[in-house]
């Protein structure tokens, strides 16, 4: 009797299954990171302490939306989350098809009791565009990066290349992400798009097929950018 007469029928069917349902999960992941950033834009947009966050958004060249920043999200306690990355379009002022990342640091400092909280980061220059096309970076070495102010506030360093905004339990958190390791979702990306994609050829290149699930999305943030402050 051969070997694969003897192996068990659940395993095979997992062998031949295996990368299918992978697969199918890391799509359902990414539509999943996707529907979560735009209820948490939802959420930035409508908060009256994040009027400054609101005002500036025509002035980002690019967001980063992180749904959900939790504390022991990875090994060693290390904190952390997955979220996407669009860029404003020169031409047109609409934005990106989103970039899949996750972001994690040592410690981001939530705040005493909080567990999670929710990010938005506003990429105010063409250089941190820039930077995000490498594979992983590291906040505060690869570009400054300054916490945004609460409510209308005072007129934060927009000469930083990131501005951070947290909310914690629906309250205006101010972490830091100065140290934080930002890294792309290769895996998400190639899984969202269909094929073997890198962030500068979704955002510069524009080689990836355009998915209809982020729609509302880029929509949602064309109109918060060029909406009057």
């Amino acid at each position: 009797m051969t070997k694969s007469a003897t192996m068990p029928a659940a395993l095979i069917a997992l062998l031949l299954c295996g990368p299918g349902r992978a697969l199918a999960d890391d799509i359902g992941d990414a539509k999943n990171i996707i529907n979560q950033a735009e209820a948490t834009l939802k959420n930035f947009m409508n908060d009256p302490d994040m009027k400054w966050f609101g005002s500036h958004l025509q002035e980002a060249k690019g967001v980063y939306i992180v749904p959900k920043l939790t504390k022991g999200a990875f090994i060693f306690g290390v904190e952390g989350g997955n979220g996407v990355v669009l860029a404003r379009e020169d031409k047109s002022g609409g934005w990106s098809e989103p970039v899949f990342y996750e972001t994690s640091a040592a410690s981001f400092g939530l705040q005493a009791g909080a567990q999670s909280s929710e990010a938005v980061v506003l990429i105010m220059t063409p250089k941190a565009v820039d930077s995000l096309m490498a594979n992983k970076i590291k906040l505060g070495a690869d570009g400054s990066v300054a916490i945004g102010p609460k409510g209308g506030g005072a007129d934060t360093n927009l000469a930083a290349d990131f501005v951070t905004f947290t909310r914690a339990k629906g309250l205006y958190a101010g972490v830091s992400f100065d140290g934080a390791s930002i890294r792309s979702r290769d895996e998400l990306n190639a899984a969202y798009y269909g094929q073997d994609v890198r962030p500068s050829d979704i955002i510069i290149a524009h080689k990836a097929k355009p998915n209809s699930h982020s729609k509302s999305l880029q929509t949602m943030l064309t109109t918060a950018s060029t909406a009057k402050p």
